[in-house]
């Protein structure tokens, strides 16, 4: 039995490090990369921004946006926005997300206490490719703001159901997601504490395990 559990181990190791190979960690899009696409009349921002600059806009209709289009391996990721400390910005920011199962519509606070980065709306399935729309739509504050976009991989060995995981949207909180995650056996967990998710988010790293050692397989 001991012989059985060492080579299931084993084996689940060289899945895991191959899977670290073949797959992005991160992709960072920001507002001035070449894969941002703008429409309207935004305002470029050097104050508070991650790279180079920022676009702000006032209220609108909704006709004037920001679109971050992101190529990335087929798999599971997790969104965050950057946005740095203010008390004006939008509370009611509209965004877009387009993933493998459809669109969905997000209405996020910008306002923040500190500048970093948020967690945008879940986690969602991206088929080689995903946009993230903001507009320029929103009643409360005094600006929208397009700034950089985080996608953070949470691989294959985390099982979710679909691409509509909905929690603390806006927020920089990645304790709920972990409750909508169905992980495998823990045998295969206890690899990981060495491998690909040494890499991710510290936080993020720490929850997923300390959850998954106590789950069974789904």
């Amino acid at each position: 039995m001991g012989n059985i559990y060492f080579r299931m181990i084993v084996w689940v190791s060289v899945f895991l490090m191959g899977a670290s190979i073949s797959l992005a960690l991160e992709l960072m899009v920001d507002n001035s990369d070449p894969q941002v696409t703008v429409t309207g009349s935004w305002t470029t921002s050097t104050s508070g921004c991650y790279g180079p600059d920022k676009y702000t806009n006032g209220p609108g209709i909704g006709t004037e946006t920001v679109t971050w289009n992101a190529t990335l391996d087929p798999g599971w990721y997790v969104i965050y926005f950057r946005m740095n400390s203010n008390t004006g910005y939008a509370e009611d920011a509209r965004y877009a997300i387009t993933h493998r199962d459809g669109t969905d519509n997000l209405v996020v606070s910008q306002r923040k206490g500190s500048s970093g980065f948020y967690v945008l709306g879940g986690a969602y399935y991206f088929n080689g490719s995903g946009t993230v729309t903001l507009s320029d739509q929103f009643s409360s504050g005094t600006l929208v703001v397009a700034d950089a976009m985080r996608f953070w991989s949470v691989f294959s060995f985390v099982q979710m159901s679909d691409s509509h995981v909905g929690y603390s949207r806006g927020s920089s909180n990645t304790t709920a997601v972990v409750s909508e995650l169905k992980t495998w056996a823990n045998a295969a967990w206890r690899v990981t504490d060495s491998l690909p998710l040494r890499r991710v988010l510290p936080s993020t790293r720490a929850i997923l395990l300390n959850t998954a050692r106590n789950t069974g397989p789904p």
